[in-house]
């Protein structure tokens, strides 16, 4: 119920690959703008433009793992992704239409630099009490979306082959902090039973009692065996059944069967 009645909002204004080409556009318009000298005023999730020449000559500082868990750190490796695409679009030419793969790399990656943006910015507003939890799953979300589209930042040179070791190591780290407070965190969105409608989600955590209870309300589990097999499947699967008699069964005469196949 939860997915089908919010994942369409993501694309409630439009297809996602024209907002993606409009993303794109206007990051491209900004940076013509910048390269041109014209004044610009960017804040935001558009202030990591100002300094888009320094972020392209950047590299990667950390120097162990744990250098990951810095949020300036984090932040300047996705800015730096997006600087790269963005730069690397603005280069090319051609019709805009063999350009959209290019196009939506970028707007996904300015969109997930404003992810961890936003989700840093309310770590650190976030209560003291909170903080602990809120940084862990804020390093984990940025963390692994690094590590799972890696390519993109080591391509370059910006994350170098020991960093991309130290990255997984965090990873790793990560997840075994957020696993003990996994389901507590996801029970704090309050969704009711109802609303998660199934069995993974159920609030005491018994899954597979649910799982087992899900199944035996379903219709086709009413009998230990599905309507017609008795008659017509068992004797088919037991050899005591042949084809003709089988159609004779259900009523359809064998030249008219064959002259239905054919």
């Amino acid at each position: 119920e939860l997915y089908s009645s919010y994942v369409h909002v993501v694309t409630a204004e439009g297809e996602e690959y024209l907002l993606s080409q409009q993303t794109a556009k206007y990051l491209l318009n900004v940076y013509g703008r910048i390269k041109s000298g014209s004044p610009v005023s960017l804040s935001g999730s558009l202030d990591y433009l100002n300094d888009i020449s320094g972020l392209l000559s950047s590299k990667c500082p950390a120097r162990s793992a744990l250098d990951f868990l810095d949020s300036t750190v984090q932040l300047k490796a996705y800015q730096h992704r997006c600087a790269r695409l963005l730069d690397s679009l603005a280069r090319m030419s051609g019709d805009w239409n063999d350009l959209l793969i290019e196009a939506y790399r970028l707007s996904r990656a300015h969109c997930f630099s404003t992810m961890a943006l936003i989700f840093t910015d309310a770590f650190e507003k976030s209560p003291e009490d909170l903080k602990g939890y809120v940084k862990s799953l804020k390093d984990l979300f940025i963390l692994f979306y690094i590590e799972n589209e890696l390519g993109e930042f080591t391509e370059d040179g910006y994350i170098s082959e020991e960093q991309a070791k130290y990255l997984r190591e965090m990873v790793r780290v990560l997840l075994v902090q957020v696993r003990k407070d996994a389901v507590a965190l996801v029970d704090s969105f309050n969704f009711s039973d109802r609303n998660l409608n199934s069995a993974l989600g159920v609030y005491d955590g018994n899954v597979y009692s649910a799982l087992y209870e899900l199944a035996k309300k379903e219709p086709l589990n009413k009998n230990s065996v599905v309507d017609g097999y008795e008659e017509y499947l068992k004797p088919i699967l037991m050899g005591g059944l042949s084809l003709s008699k089988l159609l004779s069964l259900i009523h359809i005469s064998e030249p008219t069967r064959q002259a239905e196949i054919s």
